[in-house]
């Protein structure tokens, strides 16, 4: 298995059927897409031969954080380690002293494993919705 760099290859089938599972809609895809395909954040993913089993995105905000905007594992490959993997990475590259997402309730168990402090953001779409803040020591 290989962390990869995603970048370009954000339309790839592959690539979209797990994408696709981190988004709440069509339009929240291909918005999604239109960074990643323009270079303004980062997209990077795990292969294993052929297959993508997960991938993840991130902007780059101010004084050393960067917002989780997309991350996904394709359901056979959940509860391995990949996404914390993919989230480290992310923090990693970017040289990140806190990690920030938007979540709902199909995630936010995740990032609570992760060590992310969780707190209540207005609901979306008649939706419960939470921000994740994880602070990295360095």
């Amino acid at each position: 298995m290989n962390l990869i760099d995603l970048r370009g290859r954000q339309d790839e089938p592959a690539v979209r059927r797990v994408l696709e599972q981190s988004h709440g809609s069509t339009e929240a895809l291909e918005e999604a897409c239109a960074h990643y395909r323009s270079g303004e954040w980062t997209f990077i993913g795990w292969q294993e031969g052929e297959e993508i089993l997960a991938c993840a995105g991130a902007e780059q905000l101010t004084g050393g954080t960067i917002g989780i905007r997309s991350i996904a594992v394709a359901p056979a490959w959940r509860h391995r380690g990949l996404g914390r993997t993919l989230l480290d990475s992310l923090a990693g590259r970017a040289g990140a002293s806190m990690v920030v997402a938007e979540t709902d309730d199909d995630a936010v168990g995740f990032y609570r494993r992760c060590g992310f402090a969780i707190e209540d953001a207005p609901p979306k779409f008649g939706r419960p919705r939470y921000w994740c803040v994880h602070e990295i020591s360095r």
